[in-house]
């Protein structure tokens, strides 16, 4: 016999008010996981039948689409995270009536008991119908051979990441509730407790951009207090490596380790919520002041960041920093009155407490003043060689043109690759390079190639790491050949060196070598893969700044695959790279000219000037002509002023390559080969070979 006053039958109880709960939760995982997974198995059955696929590889294609439909993903985050609100509001929204708490506190039923029976209750709701549902879209999809256990990992990964997002999203809800007193501010405190890290981080990241000039800007956001955070870094951590459970544990436990605070700490207010809270915003006056700080000056912040881009208060004069500061002291005052009207609920509280304004406005302005004078000397900091260990140095023209992955095949952003390789441990050259910073407003300055634009990474004796973005001017050969014929810079920017990469990636069947000449791509051998690399490293180890900025790019090489995702390693051939050359002219494949004036038909020329933009402000306005030529005698000139608009020229002085003008070239055979992958008839022209015909010819009249 069990006695009424069990925590079964207080569990009991409790759920007669939350049917409603229970059916959404059992309606939408029931649609989402079996009937989904059906819906999903047949149509991937039908595009087998309708592509002709049958065993392994239609076998392959329907666990591929079980396996991303069963794991877990931003979706079915979406859904985890509403249900977790739903829930904490609904469990506790008795305290938002005066007549419920008295009636409920009223039972002779502990505190402690009345909050477990809530809380085990609102987690039930959720998981029992997610793990049913989830073991039938299982069986669903093995019935269907779309189960592996590859698979069956995956899901069992994703089911215990869903359940620590619930536990954190709900007692953090939880939190919510008991600090107000109506619906409407504990939705609102929600938002706030679930966005305001990333809020206040995005605004420092504003900040240290705008103010900062050497700042780099690196996405590699670890949460500190954000279930959904932790969560999405393990979505991706899962997607990248397919089922590893290890990869995944680190950041759930995080997780798990905050909804255990979170819940502990729902726990500590509820048993100190007075039950005069009920219908009021703030359910504890001692929290007004701090919360209020907390949300003003992030605001007032952002209002100061966005009004200092609209009047240029960094270049703008007095009148600028007027317009800043009053606007800024506006937002705190405004801000400020607003949140003690609603903690009130009557405007006539909005100038009660004066002194907490004064207080915002402070500490706004110590926060605004660290970035305007740089109070942290960020932008003066310099290595000293004595505490350097040694430094990364990556240069973009060097990354963007290449995918980086580690021994898996799993993709990795370049500051994460070039992290975990030897820096460079010549510190003269790099203190050196630290002190050639070049000021300059435009960050965007790769596009102007009078500068070479690079981010490195000091690693510091004491361990810690120090990122900075900044440019060099391009007449600093001394200095950038040091850097860039370093052995280590090269192992560093190039995968090329790395044997174990490329002996996965030589077994896939989607594995191919391209020599691109700038108009077409060659298939290469693949078993010659181990030789090829051989040759361009020979070629690399001789290769300098100075080199890549006197010499023509005359092809490249491109290695690629398709792992899970497309994935490449391209690398520029120069005339002085002796040993690559010569393997390709021993293949016949070797062609000094991209292109052979006998070959082409005729050559389109748009020229664009871009120079009329600059006294007209009409963008609209199309200031291009184009002309199309096709006597041999022009076509032999423009031929030697070709080069090919998918090679790199970043390493070029300024108007060395120009792009004013694009050109379009028809070859004979009636061939382009334009396909985006395999060749490209597009062209710049380098400047000094331009024909002044060809100037007169194209004039903007």
């Amino acid at each position: 016999m069990i006695s009424k006053n069990s925590f079964l039958v207080n569990m009991r109880e409790n759920n007669k008010r939350r049917s409603w709960v229970w059916a959404i939760s059992a309606l939408f995982w029931f649609f989402y996981y079996p009937v989904a997974t059906a819906i999903l198995m047949s149509r991937k059955k039908n595009h087998n039948i309708i592509d002709n696929l049958s065993g392994t590889v239609a076998k392959e294609r329907l666990a591929e689409a079980a396996g991303q439909w069963l794991s877990a993903d931003i979706l079915v985050m979406t859904f985890v995270g509403i249900l977790a609100i739903v829930c904490a509001i609904h469990g506790f929204s008795y305290l938002y009536s005066r007549k419920k708490v008295d009636l409920y506190h009223s039972v002779p039923v502990s505190k402690r008991r009345r909050f477990a029976v809530i809380y085990v209750n609102g987690v039930l709701i959720f998981f029992l119908p997610y793990l049913l549902n989830v073991f039938l879209g299982i069986l669903v999809a093995g019935i269907n051979g779309g189960m592996n256990v590859i698979n069956v990992k995956i899901t069992l990964i994703s089911v215990l990441m869903n359940l620590i997002l619930y536990l954190g999203v709900y007692s953090l809800t939880i939190i919510a509730v008991m600090m107000t007193g109506n619906i409407v501010m504990t939705l609102l405190g929600t938002a706030i407790f679930l966005g305001y890290e990333l809020a206040v981080r995005m605004l420092m990241t504003f900040y240290q951009s705008a103010f900062f000039q050497y700042y780099h800007y690196r996405y590699d956001y670890q949460p500190l207090s954000s279930p959904i955070g932790y969560y999405i870094e393990a979505v991706q951590h899962i997607e990248s490596t397919n089922s590893s459970f290890m990869g995944v544990l680190a950041p759930m436990m995080k997780c798990m380790v905050l909804a255990i605070l979170f819940g502990t700490l729902a726990y500590a207010a509820y048993r100190r919520r007075p039950s005069e809270a009920a219908g009021k915003s703030m359910a504890f006056s001692v929290t007004k002041a701090a919360i209020k700080t907390f949300l003003v000056v992030p605001f007032t912040l952002f209002v100061g960041i966005t009004v200092r881009d609209i009047v240029g208060a960094d270049g703008g004069g007095k009148s600028s920093a007027v317009i800043l500061l009053f606007v800024m002291a506006a937002a705190a005052i405004i801000g400020s009155c607003l949140i003690e009207v609603i903690y009130e609920l009557d405007i006539r509280a909005a100038l009660r407490k004066k002194h907490q304004i004064l207080i915002i406005g402070a500490c706004t302005a110590i926060i605004y003043s660290i970035f305007q004078f740089d109070l942290t000397g960020f932008d003066k900091w310099t290595p000293n060689p004595e505490k350097l260990e040694e430094a990364t140095v990556i240069i973009s023209g060097l990354t963007y043109r290449q995918t980086y992955v580690d021994e898996e095949l799993r993709r990795m952003n370049p500051e994460e690759y070039v992290l975990q390789m030897p820096g460079i441990t010549d510190i003269e050259a790099i203190c050196e390079l630290s002190e050639k910073k070049a000021e300059h407003e435009n960050k965007n300055i790769q596009g102007e190639n009078s500068y070479l634009w690079m981010d490195v990474a000091y690693r510091m004796k004491s361990g810690r790491v120090i990122w900075r973005s900044f440019a060099v001017d391009a007449r600093e050969e001394a200095v950038l050949n040091k850097i860039m014929s370093n052995e280590e810079f090269k192992r560093a920017n190039y995968q090329i060196y790395e044997d174990a990469i490329f002996d996965r990636i030589k077994g896939k069947d989607s594995y191919q070598i391209l020599y691109h000449t700038g108009i077409s791509a060659v298939n290469l051998s693949p078993d010659d893969t181990d030789l090829i690399r051989q040759l361009y490293i020979k070629d690399l180890e001789n290769t300098d700044y100075t080199k890549r900025k006197d010499e023509f790019i005359c092809g490249t090489l491109e290695f690629s695959v398709r792992s899970g995702s497309y994935m490449w390693f391209e690398y520029d051939i120069y005339p002085s790279y002796t040993n690559i050359i010569g393997y390709l002219k021993e293949k016949g494949l070797y062609e000094e000219m991209t292109v052979k004036a006998q070959d082409i038909a005729s050559i389109t020329v748009t020229n664009n000037h871009y120079e009329m933009y600059s006294v007209d402000d009409d963008m609209v306005q199309d200031y291009s002509i184009t002309k199309t030529f096709s006597e041999e005698e022009q076509i032999g000139e423009l031929v030697d002023a070709l080069y090919p608009a998918s090679f790199d020229s970043m390493f070029k002085m300024t108007d060395t390559i120009s792009t004013d003008y694009y050109v379009y070239v028809q070859l004979k055979n009636g061939t382009n080969n334009s396909n985006y992958y395999r060749g490209d008839s597009g062209f710049y022209l380098i400047t000094e070979k331009i024909p002044d015909w060809l100037v007169r010819e194209t004039a903007y009249e």
